[in-house]
């Protein structure tokens, strides 16, 4: 991470290439200049011209390359050739290394839930190199939760680069009291990646034992 990347793809012939058209894991870059969560990309035509032949170049950069920048991209271009249209493609396989990160598979991590409810969460790991098996730990204490009979814990590797787990709470107690935390490292990472899910409950119901009234400034007790 943190460098730049700079892909060349070059087409010679005759008649010469009109078009170029790049994609990143089979997804169409629709404009010269690019900027989203791929990075900053620019394509750059540059023309040069021999006796025989016509060298077409398209350029590529990635400035501050991202993990999110691995892939593989590909160069398209097209040609007329006898008023068909014919195309040739080039692929590039761009690998990053960047330090193990956590994030909820669900996008949600404040789960507020009702008491007796089951609460499934899914917490995705990724990294390259690839990231260790992830790890829940609670976090009043930092001990790992392994699974019981309150909860089940699963792990799925999704690919070279991520791997998720899955904690299933069977029977949401009240009153829990505590949060799990996800948990992963791989070669590069510093200290392991974090993610909390706060866990808030809504108690199932409130029932007031006494009424009547009350003179001000004097207590009183609700019992719930």
């Amino acid at each position: 991470e943190q460098t730049s990347l700079t892909l060349t793809c070059t087409a010679l012939g005759v008649p010469e290439v009109t078009g170029f058209q790049w994609s990143i894991d089979s997804v169409m870059m629709e404009s010269e200049e690019i900027t989203s969560n791929l990075g900053t990309l620019s394509h750059t035509p540059d023309y040069s011209r021999s006796d025989h032949n016509i060298e077409v170049k398209s350029i590529l950069e990635i400035q501050d390359v991202k993990y999110f920048n691995l892939g593989t991209y590909k160069c398209t271009t097209t040609q007329l050739w006898n008023g068909i249209t014919e195309t040739v493609s080039e692929t590039f396989d761009v690998s990053v290394d960047f330090e193990a990160k956590t994030s909820s598979a669900t996008g949600e991590t404040d789960i507020l839930q009702d008491v007796g409810s089951q609460v499934r969460l899914t917490c995705a790991a990724f990294g390259n190199p690839t990231p260790s098996d992830i790890v829940w730990k609670w976090d009043h204490d930092g001990s790992t939760i392994s699974g019981g009979n309150e909860y089940s814990v699963q792990h799925f590797v999704v690919n070279e680069y991520k791997k998720q787990s899955v904690l299933q709470f069977l029977l949401l107690p009240l009153y829990h009291g505590k949060s799990p935390v996800c948990t992963s490292s791989n070669q590069l990472s510093s200290s392991p990646a974090e993610l909390p899910f706060p866990l808030r409950m809504l108690p199932d119901s409130v029932t007031i034992l006494q009424e009547g009234k009350e003179e001000e400034g004097k207590p009183f007790t609700l019992t719930g």
